[in-house]
């Protein structure tokens, strides 16, 4: 996944956004704290607070970019077919450690970020 290189706020919001779900995926969300997370990302971890407003902001902008890579994923695995929802989810390691780690970690909210982003791979499926 090739993108674009970012500079100043961008670049540091990206380093904590994929470091956060790096770490989701990882331990889980109550186990990754900011201060692991900055460090991950190479960053002062007051800039967590400064541009999510904390580690729950962070935490969901981290579950929002897994979504989005997963979606992008699986779309390309379907190669123009309806995309099949369970073998995508099986192959996208990272996003379904994280998921998992959610709903172990009781935080529902965050694990059903899939369905509140409207980018649900069953509805993709269904033609929704």
């Amino acid at each position: 996944m090739s993108e674009p290189q970012l500079r100043g706020r961008a670049s540091v919001e990206q380093r904590l956004v994929v470091a956060a779900a790096e770490m989701i995926a990882e331990v889980g969300p109550r186990a990754s704290t900011v201060r692991a997370v900055a460090t991950r990302a190479g960053v002062n971890h007051g800039l967590v607070h400064h541009y999510f407003g904390g580690k729950e902001g962070l935490l969901r902008a981290a579950m929002t970019h897994l979504v989005h890579e997963h979606e992008r994923f699986a779309t390309d695995q379907a190669r123009g077919r309806p995309t099949p929802a369970p073998l995508a989810l099986l192959q996208d390691q990272t996003y379904l450690r994280a998921v998992v780690r959610c709903v172990l970690d009781g935080e529902m909210d965050l694990a059903v970020t899939e369905l509140t982003e409207g980018v649900s791979m069953p509805g993709h499926c269904d033609g929704a």
